[in-house]
């Protein structure tokens, strides 16, 4: 799932993710994200920390804490204030890992690698 709501974002996203072989649903607020968990079990969460209604952090709280215990689903924040003052709230939340925007392919790639190394497609022409 990508929690996004940004427009573009959302877009470069989803087709990057699509390139390397996964489909997505797609939320454009934390609220959305929530409700799209508790309703399915996604293999990774792509969590923006800026949104409205219900923001990043928030978001992964309430996701972490409906998780069946022993079923953790890797969440990464897709945001560009990895680094930023308050960003440490992002790993404390329960998100295990950041990509930066603007994430190229290149990005991607390697952060589900790292994740979901048994269902990466492996296409050197990408």
């Amino acid at each position: 799932m990508i929690a996004e709501d940004n427009l573009i974002n959302q877009t470069v996203a989803l087709k990057i993710l699509e390139k390397l072989g996964f489909s997505c649903d797609v939320v454009d607020n934390g609220s959305l994200a929530v409700e799209a968990a508790s309703r399915r079990r996604y293999s990774l969460i792509l969590m923006d920390w800026h949104m409205p209604v219900m923001d990043g952090i928030e978001a992964t709280i309430a996701i972490r804490k409906q998780e069946p215990q022993g079923s953790r689903i890797p969440m990464v924040a897709f945001t560009a204030a990895c680094n930023a003052p308050g960003s440490e709230m992002l790993f404390a939340a329960g998100l295990d890992d950041c990509i930066l925007k603007p994430a190229v392919l290149a990005d991607f790639r390697a952060m589900l690698q790292k994740w979901l190394p048994e269902v990466l497609r492996d296409d050197p022409s990408d």
